[in-house]
C-alpha cells in the first residue's frame, strides 16, 4: 500500500509504503528508485547503497535497515528497500547549532572511524581519484562554465589539486548535509541517502556539511562542526579549503534549483535571490584567499 512521496530529492525517487499481513501485522518501508540519470553513472548504486547501509549497521551506525534489492528488473530501474524511521525529518534550522554542530560532528567521527570490508570496499569508488582528474582537462564543466564565476571556481580548484595530496581513504557518505539528516526530539536518529558514498578523504564530508550550513545561514554551527571534528579526531584536515571549493561547485551554474529541496524540508524563508547573494559571497571569499 502506498502512503506517500518523500518530496524534496534530486536523483531519487522515494516512496512509504505499507506492508501488512493477514493477520493485520505488517511495517512501514521505503521504496527508493533511481532516475535516468543514475543508470548512465552507476548502475550498481542500489547495491553500493545497501552495502554501505549494512556495514553502518554493524557498526551501530543510525541508519535505515537495508532490505531489499530489485535484482530481476521488476521496477525498470535500480530499485531498493530499506527501513522507514518513523517520526523523524530533518532539520535546517536548529533551535541550538551547538548542540546541532555537536551531533552532525560525533556522528562524522563514528562514520570515519569504520572498519571497511574487502567486500564493501570492492563496490565503493576511489572517490579522490575522480576529482584528481581535473587537473589534467582543459576546460571546466558545463554547468560551471554556465556560471559567471564559474571558471574561476574551476582554475583555482585545479591550482589546488596539483598542490594537495590526499593521504588516507575513509568511508565517507559524500552528502553529508543536514537535509539528509534525520532528528526526533532534538536528537540526531538517522543518516540517509548513501548513494553517492565511496572511500574518500574524510574532509570532504566535513567540508560540504558545513559549507550546506553557511548557505542555510548558519556559519556558527559550521564553524563549530569544524573545530569539534578536529578536537575529536586529531585530524588537522588539511585539505579542507580543496573539498569547500568543490563544495561550491556542487550547486554551479545555479544554486536556487536546489531551493524547492528546502523549502519542502522546512526552510520556507529563504529566497532564490537570497540563497545565490550567500553562494557568492562564499565563492568571492575563496577565490580572494
Amino acid at each position: 500500500m502506498h502512503l506517500r512521496r518523500i518530496e524534496g530529492g534530486l536523483g531519487c525517487t522515494t516512496d512509504v509504503l505499507g506492508l501488512r499481513g493477514a493477520d493485520g501485522g505488517g511495517r512501514d518501508v521505503v521504496l527508493r528508485r533511481y532516475g535516468p540519470w543514475w543508470q548512465g553513472v552507476n548502475r550498481e548504486v542500489g547495491t553500493q547503497e545497501l552495502a554501505a547501509l549494512r556495514l553502518a549497521r554493524r557498526a551501530g551506525l543510525p541508519v535505515p535497515e537495508p532490505l531489499w534489492e530489485d535484482r530481476n528488473g521488476l521496477f525498470g530501474e535500480p530499485t531498493i528497500v530499506i527501513g522507514f524511521v518513523p517520526d523523524a525529518r530533518p532539520v535546517l534550522e536548529p533551535r541550538d547549532p551547538w548542540d546541532f554542530a555537536r551531533q552532525l560532528s560525533a556522528f562524522l567521527v563514528r562514520l570515519h572511524g569504520l572498519d571497511v570490508d574487502p567486500d564493501t570496499a570492492a563496490l565503493l569508488p576511489d572517490l579522490p581519484a575522480a576529482f584528481e582528474k581535473l587537473a589534467t582537462l582543459d576546460e571546466p564543466s558545463r554547468s560551471l562554465a554556465a556560471h559567471p564565476r564559474g571558471r574561476a571556481l574551476w582554475e583555482r580548484a585545479c591550482q589546488e589539486l596539483r598542490v594537495t595530496t590526499f593521504p588516507e581513504r575513509v568511508f565517507v557518505h559524500n552528502d553529508f548535509w543536514p537535509g539528509n539528516v534525520l532528528w526526533r526530539d532534538g536528537q540526531l536518529v538517522a543518516v540517509v541517502d548513501f548513494e553517492e558514498c565511496g572511500l574518500g578523504d574524510p574532509a570532504q564530508d566535513v567540508a560540504y556539511c558545513s559549507t550546506d550550513l553557511r548557505y542555510l545561514g548558519h556559519h556558527t554551527a559550521a564553524d563549530d562542526l569544524i573545530r569539534r571534528y578536529r578536537k575529536e579526531t586529531g585530524r588537522t584536515l588539511a585539505t579542507l579549503f580543496f573539498w569547500e571549493l568543490v563544495a561550491l561547485a556542487r550547486p554551479l551554474p545555479d544554486i536556487a534549483r536546489w531551493l524547492p529541496g528546502w523549502q519542502l524540508l522546512g526552510c520556507p524563508h529563504v529566497t532564490a535571490d537570497e540563497l545565490r547573494a550567500r553562494h557568492a559571497a562564499l565563492l568571492e571569499r575563496a577565490l580572494t584567499r
